[in-house]
C-alpha cells in the first residue's frame, strides 16, 4: 500500500519527513535481506551501498573542487564574476538601500 504522508502542523506541505525517509531506507534494508532484523538490515545497507557510494563521490567532489581553483579556471571566470557583481549585486544592494 505504501508510506501514506498525512499533512499535520509540524508539516503543513505533506514533505517526506526525516523520519519517513529513514523508514523508507529500513524498509529497502529489510526487502534486500528479509532474515536479517531491522537494525542489522539498515546497517548493511548503509555499510555496503550508501557509504561506498559517498566515498567516490566525496573524492570526485574534492576532484573538481581542485580543477575549480586552478589558475586557468579562475582568469576564465574573473571578467564574468565581476560583470555578475556589477549587473546583479549593485543594483539589488542599491534596491535596499532605496527600501530602508
Amino acid at each position: 500500500e505504501g508510506l501514506k504522508m498525512m499533512e499535520n502542523e509540524d508539516n503543513p506541505d505533506n514533505a517526506f519527513t526525516r523520519s519517513e525517509f529513514l523508514e523508507a531506507i529500513v524498509r529497502v534494508a529489510l526487502v534486500k535481506w528479509p532474515k536479517l532484523k531491522p537494525v542489522k538490515a539498515y546497517e548493511r545497507l548503509v555499510k555496503d551501498h550508501i557509504l561506498k557510494r559517498e566515498k567516490r563521490n566525496l573524492d570526485e567532489i574534492a576532484s573538481v573542487r581542485n580543477f575549480m581553483d586552478t589558475d586557468e579556471v579562475r582568469n576564465i571566470f574573473q571578467p564574468l564574476l565581476k560583470n555578475i557583481f556589477e549587473w546583479i549585486f549593485l543594483p539589488v544592494t542599491m534596491i535596499d538601500e532605496e527600501q530602508k
